[in-house]
């Protein structure tokens, strides 16, 4: 029975040494030089700032914080497919950001070839009557628009 009591002890400083030194990294990460976490897209690199590393490390800091989402209170997953989404995301986040990245580029190339396959024939249009050299220029129409009217008012 000592034996076990003794085990158990040191099972319970063992875990607390764990827990302070996870603590103390954690805390030494969220520091004020802190500049957020990168992401590797193959060749290039992008990093994703954190509005408030503070508070980040306190909830990164228990494990339970992230699994307490899919559970109800007796401990049951309520939640499996929120559960491995979550989790398969945090365990491949450098290959689901590129994922994104990519079809991101995809996307804007397809919104490019769309509107260059499809520009806007509509002639521009102008508001009011041009002046031409001094002249003001205006359209009529009529019955017979092979003739050009000249009309000029005098001052």
């Amino acid at each position: 029975m000592i034996y076990f009591f003794n085990g158990y002890n040191n099972e319970q400083n063992k875990v607390a040494q764990q827990q302070d030194a996870f603590k103390k990294q954690t805390s030494s990460l969220f520091n004020n030089e802190f500049k957020g976490f990168e992401y590797n897209l193959g060749e290039k690199r992008f990093r994703y700032n954190v509005q408030n590393p503070n508070q980040v490390a306190e909830t990164q800091s228990n494990i339970q914080s992230f699994i307490g989402k899919f559970l109800d209170k007796e401990g049951n997953v309520t939640d499996v497919p929120g559960y491995h989404k979550a989790l398969y995301s945090a365990m491949n986040a450098d290959k689901m950001a590129a994922h994104f990245y990519e079809q991101g580029k995809a996307d804007a190339v397809k919104q490019v070839v769309s509107n260059s396959k499809n520009p806007s024939m509509d002639a521009p249009r102008t508001t009011g009557e041009p002046f031409i050299n001094g002249f003001k220029v205006k359209s009529i129409s009529g019955q017979d628009s092979s003739k050009l009217r000249i009309q000029t008012k005098k001052f």
